[in-house]
């Protein structure tokens, strides 16, 4: 038995990925720095129509240690979802369903994503030319045969 481990779409036009895995969206938020944070917004109504409307959040930010423990208590999500602008222009959306990584340019964001690919033991130029053929579709990156080994949590 197989199961995809790992996959995304790509904006080239936004210079932006969306992963659909909850583990991947943990993988992002573990690694700020609470310094690096210039915005902070969550969603508070799950009822959104078109688009899910954020609401600005940053005084959560004084007392928390990291996003994590502003957004999960336990194994319950506390948010509907968040978005998130850093120092260095990398922004981080996210809803029940997708998290978005969105850089102000290509470089931008394959350099901040290459993380994810070398924790799952993916070679990242090899990603990102598989990547930049593939604009604007998802795209499953690795299968694993399934084990009860869970090193790659994707």
């Amino acid at each position: 038995m197989y199961k995809t481990i790992l996959s995304l779409s790509y904006y080239s036009q936004n210079h932006s990925f969306g992963f659909e895995q909850e583990d991947v969206q943990d993988f992002f938020i573990n690694r700020i720095e609470m310094q690096e944070i210039t915005a902070f917004s969550l969603i508070i109504d799950p009822e959104w129509e078109d688009k899910p409307v954020f609401v600005p959040s940053e005084h959560l930010l004084r007392h928390a240690g990291s996003v994590m423990e502003i957004i999960v208590d336990g194994d319950t999500r506390l948010y509907w979802g968040f978005a998130l602008e850093l120092a260095n222009g990398i922004q981080i959306q996210t809803d029940l369903n997708v998290t978005y990584v969105i850089a102000p340019d290509t470089e931008a964001l394959f350099g901040y994503c290459s993380p994810v690919f070398t924790f799952c033991n993916l070679d990242p130029l090899e990603v990102i030319n598989l990547i930049v053929k593939n604009p604007n579709q998802e795209i499953c990156l690795t299968e694993l045969e399934e084990t009860e080994d869970h090193e790659c949590p994707f």
